[in-house]
């Protein structure tokens, strides 16, 4: 039984990425007939043509799709292959995924520390919103996820390691920044700036507006809270819900700018006065027999750096 390897999977990448099957060759390093042997080979496997053989140079529907399974396969077989390569060189990885604002926050230091500690290990660090983050978890595509709430979710267990609270950022001419706190019924008579980064902050927002017969007017939704904090502080025309840690970084890392800026000057800090703008923030990672040493070490420093929690593991109903 003829079957597919794998470079049968990057000749159709170089296929797709040139314009004829003499080009193909060429960036593969290969003779034309060798293209050609091959070509003929996907074809009879899949029993249709993946190249236009007439006209136009490019790869037919069925080879389109050939194309985008075998990217996957590539990406996974590259994932792979770095691995074994960081295996060869004595070097443990340690994939780390989470909340960008969150992570500035908390990680730079930490991985300082774990550094010194283990001075040959490889380190990744990629962003995503929750649900991308758990996704990685599960898919063992990641050792460690930072994120802002917990879920029940079967083989993940949650660490708890620090609280952080929700506040108002409001620029200075804003009504409410004259104010020390402020209420969510006062909030939401005021137009607000929202970020996809807290998309379950979002979530959270309108289900205590609705227990509270309020509606929330948003004005604009960004990326990021960093993007969100900037242009808060660059206009009056809105007010945004932030976690507080993100909002005094901003505060301190402009203060630090001083005079070309002026920004920690134009904004300012409220206290959100409600019960639950007390958050509780985790770290995730795959249930305990699946954990590596290198994730164990860094959810203990940087728990370290916060209050000490027991470890609760989510589960599904």
């Amino acid at each position: 039984m003829i079957k597919f390897d794998i470079d049968d999977l990057y000749l159709v990448q170089a296929l797709d990425a040139s314009v004829s099957m003499s080009a193909a060759a060429t960036k593969l390093g290969v003779e034309d007939s060798s293209v050609s042997r091959r070509v003929k080979k996907i074809e009879t496997i899949i029993g249709l043509p993946v190249i236009y053989r007439r006209g136009k140079f490019g790869l037919t529907a069925a080879g389109r799709r050939f194309l985008s399974m075998a990217s996957t396969v590539l990406k996974e077989h590259d994932d792979f292959q770095r691995d074994i390569d960081l295996l060869k060189k004595g070097k443990n990885h340690l994939r780390i995924v989470g909340n960008s604002s969150i992570m500035f926050s908390d990680v730079p230091q930490v991985l300082e520390i774990l550094r010194d500690r283990n001075p040959n290990i490889f380190i990744t660090v990629d962003s995503g919103s929750m649900t991308e983050i758990l996704k990685k978890i599960q898919e063992n595509d990641a050792d460690v996820g930072i994120v802002p709430e917990k879920s029940k979710i079967h083989g993940i267990t949650f660490h708890k390691y620090r609280f952080d609270r929700l506040c108002i950022f409001a620029p200075i001419s804003h009504p409410l920044a004259h104010q020390t706190s402020a209420t969510l019924a006062e909030v939401a008579k005021y137009k607000l700036i929202g970020t996809h980064e807290g998309r379950q902050m979002s979530s959270l927002l309108l289900a205590m507006a609705k227990k509270q017969d309020l509606v929330l007017n948003y004005a604009m939704i960004v990326s990021n809270f960093d993007l969100q904090a900037n242009i808060i502080a660059h206009n009056d025309m809105a007010v945004g819900i932030i976690f507080e840690s993100v909002a005094r970084r901003f505060e301190r890392e402009h203060l630090i700018v001083g005079d070309s800026s002026q920004l920690s000057q134009s904004i300012k800090i409220v206290a959100l006065n409600e019960e639950w703008a007390t958050r509780d923030l985790y770290l995730v990672t795959p249930d305990p027999a699946n954990t590596s040493q290198l994730a164990t070490q860094f959810i203990g420093l940087l728990r370290e750096r916060h209050r000490r929690f027991k470890t609760t593991s989510g589960r599904s109903s």
